[in-house]
């Protein structure tokens, strides 16, 4: 079970790490977009965490990607991005869902266990 974090932000990015690993499953950790489509192959993620706005990419310019790439990931946005539009395309993309930052660990733990248990089942 591999969860994707990619968030530029440090301090997010490692709580919520430290979140997955409580679940046992194995957590890798990513600043960039690019830097997680290099290591994608070897990887095979069964949930990505992402911020909206990353510093080279967009979160739905990442998914946009991985689409084009046949790759089929939930994906859960966790950000500090506050627009509406953001949230609904984010969704309309197949977002599981868009989380407003400071967010919550409890509703963030129930998503990654839902999307875990989705492509398990």
């Amino acid at each position: 079970m591999a969860v994707c974090v990619i968030d530029s932000d440090i301090v997010t990015r490692s709580s919520i790490v430290r979140l997955i690993k409580s679940l046992d499953a194995v957590a890798y950790e990513f600043e960039h977009g690019a830097a997680f489509l290099r290591e994608l192959k070897n990887i095979e993620p069964r949930c990505l965490i992402c911020e909206f706005q990353l510093p080279d990419m967009t979160g739905l310019e990442l998914v946009t990607e991985l689409r084009r790439r046949s790759v089929s990931v939930a994906t859960i946005f966790v950000t500090s991005v506050d627009d509406i539009r953001a949230a609904v395309s984010a969704i309309r993309m197949g977002a599981l869902d868009y989380m407003q930052k400071p967010y919550n660990p409890s509703l963030l733990l129930r998503r990654v266990k839902q999307a875990l248990n989705a492509e398990a089942g």
